[in-house]
């Protein structure tokens, strides 16, 4: 059964929580857009990416873009989830 995994994560891309959550699943995010793109405080000089879209086959995520600010700390993240060929 696919699954997915979208929101705030509060961890990096390159975190051990994150890594712990991938660890013996087939979670993946990948996207064709970097996975490093600041989420959070995006005003501030250390924005960081803490809002994640994590997918498992046959799911993937074809585009992922970072939203403009809505009025909250983070910025939306706006996706393209398809199926695999």
């Amino acid at each position: 059964m696919p699954v997915l995994v979208v929101g705030d994560l509060n961890a990096t891309p390159w975190s051990h929580g994150l890594q712990l959550l991938r660890d013996g699943t087939t979670l993946d995010n990948r996207s064709p857009d970097p996975s490093w793109t600041p989420t959070w405080n995006v005003a501030i000089a250390f924005a960081i990416p803490i809002d994640h879209a994590l997918v498992t086959p046959p799911l993937v995520v074809a585009r992922r873009q970072i939203g403009p600010d809505v009025g909250s700390d983070h910025r939306p993240q706006l996706l393209d989830i398809g199926w695999q060929e």
